[in-house]
């Protein structure tokens, strides 16, 4: 039921340099690690295309984001392949291929945690 498409990304910066979210009957293929930005946040909705066989994501290459979102769910900062155990909502492997997707948060994001930390810090000893 329904039209499923393939997004396959063979160029450097073929999603270009802002965040990229892949939708219900769409599947994701990265095929250059440059094809988005490494600061960008990854969101995935629905899952397998089950017409064409593949996995929401297929990781040809090594790709880095700041952040990975799947159907509302935040996971945190690592490394995903095919064999971390992601499946979708039918239990089909959410990421599939040879690459691994890296989630580092952006340093202005851990310096701003650091920053709050060194304030409660410095607030103690005032006290």
């Amino acid at each position: 039921s329904g039209t499923n498409y393939r997004i396959r990304t063979y160029a450097a910066n073929a999603l270009g340099s802002g965040d990229v979210t892949i939708g219900d009957t769409v599947s994701l293929h990265i095929d250059n690690a440059s094809a988005f930005s490494s600061s960008a946040i990854l969101t995935l909705n629905g899952g397998r295309d089950t017409k064409l066989s593949a996995s929401k994501l297929t990781l040809n290459q090594d790709a880095t984001v700041s952040e990975f979102w799947y159907n509302g769910a935040q996971y945190g900062p690592g490394t995903y392949d095919g064999s971390s155990g992601l499946t979708d909502q039918n239990g089909y492997n959410l990421i599939g291929g040879t690459g691994t997707l890296t989630v580092v948060p952006e340093p202005g994001s851990a310096a701003l945690l650091g920053l709050s930390c060194l304030c409660l810090c410095l607030r103690r000893r005032q006290k």
